[in-house]
């Protein structure tokens, strides 16, 4: 996998030299595919999230993904990073960027170079969608993952999404996704950020005899 680029953007000194060697650091390991730059285009970038809208929405137009640092950290909340920052929860989280890219890559190709050239990168929204039902050791008897599963088995959705639906934490559905993903069970599909809710519009919901006939179907693969 092609090595990855981390930038930060409007941080103070301390924190940027800091994150510069976490990532050195982390590098020392074969499975970490990342390096930080000091500018141009990359494919991720950190930002405090006290910046003004403008600068925040600089931030984004120079990277795929962006990362928040904040004071105060709200449980679920996706892709923010409560001050100190920790080295586990930055490596998780350049990891599953790491994932979510290679994916990326293998279903539509190496993004096209607009911020290289100057242009402004499209931001993306990343669904997934089972191409198989995963195995009962991936499930571990869980309810909650079953639920996920079955979710994700009749249509393609985000992490977020997947959380709203399912009113489970969002970390929780984002972990799920995770397990899948390195068991390529997922097929990912690729959206504008702008598409329209009626672009993956959720289907209706089934009548209560095929409902019953999935969660029985279900059991059996489990054998329950």
């Amino acid at each position: 996998m092609p090595v990855l680029t981390l930038g930060a953007h409007q941080l103070p000194a301390a924190e940027v030299a800091l994150i510069r060697s976490l990532v050195r650091l982390f590098s020392h390991t074969s499975s970490f595919h990342w390096r930080f730059v000091d500018s141009g285009p990359c494919d991720a970038v950190i930002v405090d999230t006290e910046l003004p809208p403008a600068e925040l929405a600089e931030a984004g137009r120079r990277a795929r993904a962006v990362l928040k640092v904040t004071r105060a950290y709200a449980p679920g909340q996706p892709d923010t990073l409560q001050r100190p920052i920790r080295a586990d929860q930055l490596k998780a989280w350049l990891e599953r960027q790491a994932t979510e890219q290679r994916l990326m890559r293998a279903a539509h190709g190496p993004p096209a170079p607009a911020a290289a050239a100057g242009g402004t990168a499209k931001p993306v929204h990343l669904r997934f969608k089972l191409r198989r039902w995963p195995s009962a050791a991936l499930l571990r008897n869980d309810p909650q993952r079953i639920r996920l599963a079955t979710l994700l088995s009749r249509r393609a959705l985000g992490a977020r999404e997947l959380s709203r639906i399912s009113q489970l934490p969002a970390e929780q559905c984002q972990d799920f996704v995770d397990s899948l993903c390195q068991a390529d069970l997922l097929e990912v599909l690729e959206l504008p950020a702008t598409a329209s809710p009626a672009a993956v519009a959720a289907r209706p919901a089934p009548p209560p005899s095929l409902a019953h006939g999935l969660i029985s179907g279900i059991r059996r693969r489990l054998g329950l």
